[in-house]
């Protein structure tokens, strides 16, 4: 599986053109919405809806927006297809301001106990954002790698890559579709599992896992994303999964190993799974000290080449003494981490098995494991060497 697919330039459109805007529009000025397209494209802008750029672009002054969402919530029709037209203008209307439109929606929802059928409004969003921009190969090649997915080590891969690098995966439009899939996965997360599985191979899906991907990148709905650890479908299971064991770029301090198996078990993971999917933190380890390693034997190299041969220096012999320097500085700088690395790793192994289940491992979820060890018969001998006397060493050997 995987979620890559190639930014596609946004199309910039006029209001009137928009999807769903005109939708989203008559709700918010309510008993002024009752008019012609031209005229409430004109009421729109004077109150500041509507703020005309250069060409078809156009923004949206986002205190004016937010007012009038929290104005209009009481209008919301029950309806999920005309609840699902005006929910995607709002997302089209929500990527022209800086404030976020979505929190009084899903707030109504909570207060209230707003009821609407999640899946019918996705439907009804994802036929708007395809009237005026069919779908793309890319979404469809998206879609079916979604839909085919299995519960393995290359979905968990791919997913943590994805949460690395967000914007390879969610490049620009599509901002209705992405808003409602949004709130679907904030009012009911399986809903949204519920409308994937229900739709397979369909282009749409391609928009809600980007959605998803937003959701755990930012943080602001992560516990809502999360909660996919229940899902059915195995890529949004694996997204909220590598959340859990690797924060990415969101700047949170790195979680132990068996901190992530429990949540992961916690959350419905078998404990089997849970291991290799944790022990992604291991093979990142593995892989960082191989780094380091590399660096201080290159440093040193080229330190000894500089030492017999000052005029070696880029830039001549008079640079020779700064070049020394800076090589010792890296060199100083890989064997610190060097030095961390080690005892962690070996602190991750501890950990493993502590947690390797009394009834071992499916072969399917020791081939995933296999992906941890890095081809290293190293860290394979020293796993089993420390698992306790419950387990028979040989069965990781």
């Amino acid at each position: 599986m995987a979620l890559s697919a190639l930014p596609m330039p946004a199309r910039l459109t006029a209001p009137e053109r928009t999807p769903g805007l005109i939708d989203a529009l008559r709700w918010l000025l309510g008993r002024r919405g009752k008019a012609t397209v031209r005229n409430i494209i004109v009421r729109a802008r004077l109150c500041r809806l509507i703020i005309p750029e250069q060409g078809n672009a156009w923004k949206t002054d986002g205190r004016v927006a937010v007012r009038a969402v929290k104005a209009a919530l009481r209008r919301l029709p029950t309806n999920p297809e005309a609840f699902g037209r005006i929910i995607h203008g709002v997302g089209e209307i929500a990527a022209r301001c800086d404030v976020d439109l979505m929190e009084p929606l899903l707030d109504h929802f909570r207060v209230l106990r707003f009821r609407i059928d999640l899946r019918a409004m996705l439907d009804s969003a994802a036929h708007v954002s395809s009237i005026h921009t069919p779908f793309t190969p890319a979404d469809l090649g998206l879609a079916q790698a979604i839909t085919r997915a299995r519960l393995d080590w290359e979905t968990f891969r791919d997913a943590v890559l994805r949460l690395e690098h967000p914007y390879d995966v969610c490049p620009g439009g599509r901002f209705g579709l992405r808003f409602a899939a949004g709130m679907a996965l904030g009012i009911d997360a399986q809903a949204l599992d519920g409308w994937v599985r229900s739709r397979p191979n369909h282009p749409a899906l391609a928009i809600a896992g980007r959605a998803v991907v937003e959701a755990l990148f930012a943080g602001t709905r992560q516990a809502a994303a999360r909660s996919l650890l229940a899902a059915r479908n195995p890529t949004l299971r694996c997204l909220a999964a590598a959340s859990i064991v690797w924060p990415g770029s969101r700047q949170e301090a790195p979680r132990k190993i068996g901190d992530c198996w429990q949540t992961l078990v916690d959350s419905g993971i078998e404990p089997g799974d849970a291991l290799w999917m944790a022990g992604f933190r291991l093979k990142d380890a593995i892989h960082a000290r191989y780094r380091f390693e590399h660096r201080l034997e290159e440093s040193e190299a080229q330190l000894r080449s500089l030492e017999r041969d000052p005029a070696a220096a880029q830039g001549g012999p008079g640079y020779a003494e700064s070049a020394v320097k800076a090589l010792r500085k890296e060199m100083t700088i890989a064997s610190a981490h060097l030095s961390g690395l080690l005892p962690a790793i070996e602190s991750m192994l501890n950990e493993m098995a502590q947690l390797w289940p009394q009834e071992g491992l499916s072969d399917e979820q020791m081939k995933a494991l296999e992906n941890v060890f890095v081809d290293t018969p190293e860290i394979r001998h020293r796993l089993g060497s420390v698992l306790n006397s419950r387990v028979p060493a040989e069965a990781v050997l």
